[in-house]
C-alpha cells in the first residue's frame, strides 16, 4: 500500500450549506469530487455535479463505484479514481457507508474526515425556496421524505461513526450552519486547515488570518 491519504467527507441533510461549506474549503485550496448525478440541473446551477442521462449513468455504474445512492429517484455516484483524485466529496449516509465498506475492502490507504453540516430546518427549507422555481416547494418536500429516515439513523448513531469504522475513519466533527457567509468561510478554512495539517500540506504565516494561507498542490 502506499502512502496514507485523508479525504474530507461532507454530510449534510438537503440545503443545510454542503455545497457553501465545499465552495468555503475550494477557496482554501481544496478540490472536491463532483460526483455524476442523474438529477435535473438547478436554476443558475454549474460546477457542483457531472449530470447524465439514466442511460450514462447506467453504462457509468456498470464499471463499478466508489460510493452509490439514490434520492427521489435519481442516482448520485463517484468512482475510486475521482476520490483518489480530489480532496473530499460530498456524500449522504449511505453512501459513507458504501463508502467505508470499499475502502476496506479493497484496504485503500484512505483515511476518512467526516464533517456533518446541521443546520435549523425552518431556514433550510427558506434556503432551498430561494433557489427558485415553481417547483421547489415540492422538491423539497419530496427530498425531505426521502432523507429523513436515513439522516435521523445517522444523527443517532454519529457518536459510534469512528467506532464501527476505525479503519477507514480519522475524525467526526459536525457544524452549524446559521446561513451567515462570514460563519461558513470560517468553517471552511478550519475545515482545510485540519485536511492541511492531516496530510502536511500546510503553507502559512504564524498567526495568520484566515484568508492568509493555501494549501500546497501535492505531488500526484
Amino acid at each position: 500500500m502506499g502512502e496514507t491519504s485523508t479525504k474530507t467527507i461532507i454530510i449534510g441533510r438537503t440545503a443545510s450549506g454542503k455545497d457553501t461549506l465545499r465552495e468555503a474549503c475550494e477557496r482554501h485550496g481544496m478540490s472536491f469530487v463532483k460526483s455524476y448525478t442523474t438529477r435535473p440541473r438547478r436554476p443558475g446551477e454549474d460546477g457542483t455535479h457531472e449530470f447524465v442521462t439514466m442511460d450514462e449513468a447506467r453504462e457509468l455504474m456498470s464499471h463499478g463505484t466508489l460510493a452509490e445512492t439514490w434520492i427521489a429517484g435519481n442516482a448520485y455516484f463517484a468512482t475510486v479514481e475521482q476520490l483518489m483524485e480530489a480532496d473530499g466529496y460530498i456524500v449522504d449516509p449511505a453512501g459513507l457507508d458504501m463508502l467505508c465498506d470499499v475502502i476496506e475492502a479493497k484496504g485503500l490507504s484512505i483515511r476518512l474526515d467526516v464533517v456533518y453540516v446541521t443546520a435549523d430546518r425552518e431556514r433550510a427549507h427558506e434556503a432551498f425556496l430561494s433557489r427558485g422555481g415553481p417547483s421547489a416547494a415540492a422538491a423539497y418536500l419530496a427530498r425531505n421524505e426521502a432523507e429523513d429516515d436515513m439522516f435521523t439513523k445517522f444523527e443517532r448513531s454519529i457518536g459510534s461513526l469512528q467506532a464501527r469504522h476505525p479503519s477507514s475513519i480519522r475524525r467526526v466533527s459536525s457544524f452549524e450552519n446559521d446561513y451567515s457567509p462570514e460563519t461558513m468561510n470560517l468553517i471552511g478554512g478550519y475545515v482545510a486547515m485540519e485536511h492541511a495539517i492531516d496530510n502536511e500540506r500546510l503553507v502559512w504565516e504564524p498567526y495568520p488570518d484566515w484568508d492568509d494561507w493555501t494549501i500546497d498542490e501535492p505531488s500526484r
